[in-house]
């Protein structure tokens, strides 16, 4: 989570896996998938609607589910 808003981050790291003992090879193509995948289950968007949208829809879906989920568990 600290990396999901940055615009600035370790992409050989999270992406490629270049060092394997902080991100596992591909973390950020795994993290950045739920996220779509969370949003298509969640909103039902076209696949039209989907592509033009910003990051942050996800971003934001991402937190609402987190803080549901937060409170549900207690």
């Amino acid at each position: 989570k600290p990396h999901l808003e940055s615009t600035s981050f370790p992409f050989e790291q999270m992406f490629l896996g270049t060092k394997p003992d902080e991100y596992p090879r591909y973390s950020g193509y795994w993290v950045g998938y739920n996220l779509v995948v969370q949003y298509l289950h969640d909103q039902y968007p076209s696949i039209s609607d989907i592509v033009a949208l910003d990051s942050s829809n996800f971003i934001e879906q991402y937190n609402n589910q987190f803080k549901s989920d937060s409170q549900r568990l207690g």
